[in-house]
C-alpha cells in the first residue's frame, strides 16, 4: 500500500506563518521592554555612586550618553533613551538629587 502524500494548502502555511510572526514580535518586544529595563537600572546605579557633580559629567548613562548635571538643583539627569527632555515611558528624564521622588527615578 503506497504512503498518502500530505498535501498543505496556501491558507494553511499563510496562516502559520502569521502566527510564527505574531509570536516573534512578541518575544522582541519582551526582550527590547528588559533591555531598557537594565538600562534604566544601570543608569541610576551609576548616578548614585557618583560624589561630585565632576564625575558627572564625565560618565554615561545607560544609552551612551553623557550625564547632565544641574546646577541649580544638584540634580543629576540622565535625557532617557530617547536622549531628548521630557517623555514617557523608557524615553523620560532620570533624576536624582536632593528632594527627587521614586517617580522620577523610576
Amino acid at each position: 500500500m503506497p504512503h498518502a502524500r500530505t498535501y498543505f494548502t496556501l491558507d494553511i502555511v499563510v496562516a502559520s506563518a502569521l502566527v510564527a510572526a505574531a509570536m516573534l514580535a512578541l518575544a522582541w518586544g519582551k526582550i527590547r521592554h528588559e533591555e531598557e529595563q537594565d538600562r534604566v537600572r544601570a543608569t541610576l546605579s551609576t548616578i548614585r555612586l557618583l560624589k561630585t557633580p565632576a564625575e558627572a559629567v564625565a560618565e554615561k548613562d545607560g544609552w551612551g550618553r553623557p550625564l547632565l548635571f544641574d546646577d541649580t538643583s544638584r540634580t543629576v539627569i540622565s535625557l532617557g533613551a530617547d536622549g531628548l527632555p521630557g517623555g514617557d515611558g523608557y524615553n523620560a528624564d532620570l533624576r536624582v538629587g536632593p528632594g527627587t521622588s521614586s517617580s522620577e527615578t523610576r
